[in-house]
């Protein structure tokens, strides 16, 4: 069945969080995108490729540095 999982899928261990499930439900991307990369080792090249955005602004959202305000197939 992994055959089947994209890259850039988060593993069940990272899903299961308390803090990246706080961040889903608060649609707080820029706290996903760093538990993506910190517990799932996703980088934010291929979380940008995903999402069609830069890595640089992933890593800035990643820091808190900016929100999302449209959305995107992500």
């Amino acid at each position: 069945m992994d055959e089947l999982r994209p890259p850039t899928a988060l593993p069940q261990h990272v899903l299961d969080q308390a803090e990246m499930r706080a961040a889903i439900t608060a649609h707080d991307f820029g706290t996903v995108f760093r538990l993506a990369r910190e517990l799932g080792k996703i980088s934010y090249s291929k979380i940008a490729a995903e999402c069609g955005i830069k890595p640089e602004r992933v890593g800035q959202l990643a820091r808190s540095q900016g929100q999302i305000t449209t959305t995107r197939s992500c």
